[in-house]
C-alpha cells in the first residue's frame, strides 16, 4: 500500500488526463483512472471553475480512488496522502489562475503531472511539505525494495 502512494504523488508520475485526443482519425478521452479522490469529497471542494465539476457527478469512483477507500495506510503514506489533498484542494480553488492551455487541463480528474506542473508554473505550489513526506515515505520502503519483490536479490541497489 506504501508503494502505491508513493507511486502516486512521485515527481516521475507523469499522468494526465486528455479529451479530444485524436488517432487514426477517432477522437479518445483518456481518463485519469489513478485519481486519487472520491467524488464525494472532491465535490465538496471549492472550485473556481464549477463546470469542470458537473461531469463528476455521473462518473463513477476512478481506480485509483476505490482502492485506497480499501487501503490500510501506514502514518508516513497517509502524510503524502493528506499534503497531497491540500494540492488539489489548492488547484481547484485556484484553478481560473492556472494556464489550464498549456497544459491540457479540461476535465475534474487532472493528473499528477497536469496538477503540479501548472501550479508550480503559476507559483502557487509549496512542494515542502509534500516532498517532506513523500521522501519519508521513501525512506521506509526503500530497505523493503527486496522481500516486496521490487528488484531481484541478485540486482544490486546503489545509494
Amino acid at each position: 500500500n506504501d508503494c502505491v502512494v508513493w507511486s502516486l504523488f512521485a515527481p516521475s508520475n507523469n499522468t494526465a488526463s486528455l479529451v479530444n485526443v485524436e488517432y487514426e482519425g477517432t477522437l479518445y478521452r483518456i481518463k485519469n483512472h489513478l485519481y486519487p479522490w472520491t467524488n464525494e469529497e472532491v465535490l465538496s471542494w471549492q472550485c473556481s471553475l464549477p463546470e469542470l465539476f458537473y461531469p463528476l457527478i455521473h462518473e463513477p469512483d476512478r481506480f485509483g480512488a476505490q482502492w485506497l477507500k480499501l487501503a490500510t495506510l501506514s502514518k508516513e503514506a497517509t502524510a503524502v496522502l493528506e499534503s497531497a489533498r491540500t494540492i488539489y484542494k489548492t488547484f481547484y480553488a485556484r484553478l481560473n489562475e492556472l494556464d489550464r492551455q498549456k497544459f491540457k487541463i479540461e476535465t475534474w480528474d487532472a493528473g499528477w503531472y497536469q496538477v503540479r506542473r501548472s501550479m508550480e508554473e503559476a507559483g502557487l505550489l509549496d512542494e515542502k511539505k509534500i516532498r517532506s513526506a513523500h521522501e519519508r515515505l521513501g525512506r521506509k520502503i526503500l530497505p523493503q525494495i527486496y522481500s516486496l519483490g521490487f528488484l531481484r536479490d541478485e540486482v544490486t541497489y546503489f545509494d
